[in-house]
């Protein structure tokens, strides 16, 4: 698969890094395993980018790294994802779980795919269902950004390092067409976030589909790293997205 992208954006905010405007070309390589005996398979896409064109002045990294020398890298490859996936299924209770480096994407951790390729996480997504219920778990210890081929420890603003970063959610679906949701995740001894979630999904007429997504969340200190941040709890609690370090 292939991917072009645009990126131009002004920070007027920040001189030392004002100017972003860059454009490149990405390709994906997908493989996905069936599962073997219905029970056990294996994912490893692998993704590259390379840069087509920047400014003289882009000098902010946001689509594609800052090299030693200062100035943008010509490209990158990674592998977003590599993992085992797992899939049990009983009496109509159906377990399934993804273990290694994969994207995730929920109100807490977003898999961010803004740029040329997908922020990813090292770690576990497991969910158990029955009926219209759901509950998910996932544990993170490192992760990816979306314009980087490493993955490496979460940390804070201030660079200090998250040890793990651990999300419980639970689903509700009494209809195709309507979703609850409540869920909460904590950075250990940094950030703590809850949120509620109703989703409705509308026809008012043939071929005019609306969805109304309502979410509330809180977000607070959970420790030393957290203590006395309130660029933390500011940004965090404007986007709902704990993936913010």
């Amino acid at each position: 698969m292939f991917r072009a992208l645009y990126f131009f954006c002004d920070y007027p905010e920040n001189n030392s890094g004002k100017k972003v405007d860059a454009s490149a070309q990405a390709l994906k390589l997908d493989f996905e395993s069936g599962y073997f005996n219905n029970v056990i398979g294996f994912d490893a896409p692998l993704f590259s980018a390379i840069r087509l064109n920047s400014v003289a002045d882009n000098n902010r990294s946001e689509v594609f790294q800052i090299g030693n020398d200062g100035k943008l890298e010509d490209g990158y490859s990674k592998l977003s994802q590599a993992l085992v996936k797992l899939k049990l299924e009983q009496n109509g209770v159906a377990l399934n779980a993804k273990i290694g480096l994969q994207v995730i994407d929920n109100p807490l951790l977003n898999g961010l795919s803004s740029r040329a390729t997908p922020s990813s996480y090292e770690g576990i997504d497991t969910s158990l269902r029955f009926a219209d219920f759901g509950l998910h778990y996932n544990w993170v210890e490192k992760s990816s950004q979306r314009f980087s081929s490493s993955f490496d420890d979460l940390k804070t603003f201030s660079g200090a390092k998250i040890d793990n970063l651990q999300i419980v959610r639970a689903t509700y679906d009494p209809t195709e067409n309507l979703g609850f949701e409540l869920g909460r995740g904590e950075s250990k001894d940094y950030l703590q976030q809850s949120f509620a979630r109703a989703t409705w999904k509308l026809e008012p007429r043939e071929g005019y589909k609306v969805t109304v997504d309502g979410r509330v969340f809180k977000a607070e200190s959970a420790g030393t790293l957290g203590n006395n941040n309130s660029d933390l709890l500011g940004s965090l609690s404007r986007t709902g997205n704990a993936a913010d370090y």
